[in-house]
């Protein structure tokens, strides 16, 4: 699969992005950092910029970059490394990993109302799920089973202050 698009009279684009990606729910704040993020990533996988880096780079306010990079963690899109004295490295998570898109609102509000700690734990079988990432201030489990129809299956179904 190409990084890039050319058309059939041979000009190039310059951009290639995954329907999964186009098509998961991202907002547009949200899928410019997500995007920022992927480009700083290269081949390693983990980008580290500062949030004032990314807020002067992709034309927003620092706020917005904190609160979206809270969403994407949430969200199982990226996990925060934490570093001292250093900006945060963000690692990347594959696709199946991330929040059902049905739960994306759920994340949003938390990430917008608790701006602490979410930690979000999808399920992707009956018997196992991963932690993937930190914001709010109350412990939220996101059951999120990818790919089921079943509205029932994505759901928070607990809320536990920490």
């Amino acid at each position: 699969m190409s990084n890039r698009i050319e058309v059939e009279d041979g000009r190039d684009l310059g951009a290639f992005i995954p329907a999964n990606l186009d098509d998961y729910g991202l907002t547009p704040f949200e899928f410019r950092i997500y995007s920022r993020l992927a480009r700083r990533a290269g081949g390693k996988g983990a980008a580290r910029e500062s949030v004032a880096s990314m807020a002067a780079a992709c034309k927003m306010c620092e706020q917005v970059v904190k609160t979206t990079l809270r969403f994407l963690c949430g969200a199982g899109m990226a996990t925060k490394i934490s570093r001292s004295g250093l900006p945060s490295l963000y690692r990347l998570t594959p696709a199946n990993e991330w929040v059902h898109p049905e739960n994306l609102d759920a994340v949003r509000i938390q990430c917008q109302h608790h701006p602490g700690r979410l930690t979000t734990q999808v399920t992707t079988s009956p018997r196992s799920s991963r932690h993937l990432g930190t914001c709010g201030e109350i412990e939220y489990h996101i059951h999120a089973r990818r790919g089921e129809e079943n509205p029932d299956s994505p759901t928070v179904i607990s809320s536990i202050g920490i």
